[in-house]
């Protein structure tokens, strides 16, 4: 009996230490499998094909003639015309806009990674929509478009082991491989932008409420880190850094000058950029398909205005 009570208590002991090893191995395979995925850095939403998109013109052999940039969000990748401003300014540019989501952090990331394969780079020009300054920060922009002493110095280490051995990775994948639309698809190559929906105000088919306007927002302490990084950059490289609002629809720009002026107050303490107080409004017939965004079709015109604006700020190159 004494020998039954003993070999029951053995096998129980084995199976357990069994069970733990193979939680231990499949936890191990679940994290690894993650880690990998995430280093693939599969395109598997919007934002990811706009930061592929862009990326890519930053590490093609033209890039490294190209001595004037624009970053930003999407009113800045729906506004500028880079060919157009090249033939405007004889000399290249290239549009390297991101979206909103990317913050100020994210306009810097592409700054640094342009700097990276192009050095020569003289003007950057930097367009922003007014309404960003009520976001987060951006944890997205230094995960993947930073090096990691940078991610270290800004991300707390729960954030950065979190998003480099996330399981979710699995979920993600699987879910883009049934979508029916190509993502791919979503970009306008010739717009050198991400697809406007085809409801836009310039059409009729989106309408303004009178209680709009962003005079309400408050701004978010990370967009001030954000923009001192952005300023600090700049002066610690000694690029000609230009900073201008994005384009607004008129009434929300009537409609908001309380704020737009306190965007004024805020870029007056960051005296390494270039600062134009300008704003940039326009009525519904040249907006596309969110409030900040311009219709294709106004894009060259839009470009002109923003040029005449920093023409005489930009360093000049021999080189179209």
């Amino acid at each position: 009996m004494k020998f039954l009570n003993f070999y029951t208590l053995t096998s129980k002991i084995f199976l357990a230490k069994n069970y733990v090893h193979l939680l231990v191995l499949v936890l191990v395979l679940i994290f690894t499998t993650s880690f990998v995925l995430n280093r693939l850095d599969i395109v598997l939403t919007g934002n990811d094909l706009i930061k592929e998109y862009q990326i890519h013109k930053i590490k093609s052999k033209e890039f490294k003639d190209v001595p004037t940039i624009f970053v930003g969000d999407s009113s800045c990748g729906n506004a500028i015309n880079a060919t157009y401003f090249s033939q405007l300014s004889k000399q290249k540019s290239v549009n390297l806009a991101l979206t909103g989501s990317w913050g100020f952090a994210g306009s810097l990331g592409m700054i640094k990674q342009a700097i990276k394969h192009n050095p020569k780079i003289k003007n950057i020009i930097i367009i922003q929509t007014p309404d960003i300054w009520k976001r987060e920060l951006p944890e997205q922009s230094f995960l993947e478009l930073y090096e990691f002493p940078d991610i270290y110095n800004n991300l707390k280490w729960s954030t950065i082991f979190s998003y480099y051995f996330n399981p979710k990775e699995f979920f993600w994948n699987i879910q883009q491989s049934f979508q029916e639309q190509n993502i791919n698809d979503m970009i306008d190559y010739e717009n050198d932008y991400v697809v406007q929906k085809k409801k836009k105000y310039s059409n009729n088919q989106k309408h303004i409420y009178a209680h709009q306007s962003l005079n309400t927002v408050q701004v978010n302490k990370a967009k001030i880190k954000e923009l001192t990084m952005l300023n600090n950059y700049c002066k610690s490289e000694s690029l000609n850094c230009i900073f201008l609002k994005g384009p607004l629809h008129k009434k929300i720009t009537d409609s908001s000058m309380i704020h737009l002026n306190k965007i004024d107050s805020l870029l007056k303490t960051q005296n390494e950029l270039i600062y134009f107080k300008n704003n940039f409004s326009y009525e519904n017939e040249c907006i596309g398909d969110s409030l900040d965004h311009i219709d294709t079709k106004c894009k060259k015109e839009v470009t002109l205005e923003y040029f005449n604006i920093v023409k005489n700020k930009l360093i000049s190159d021999t080189h179209i």
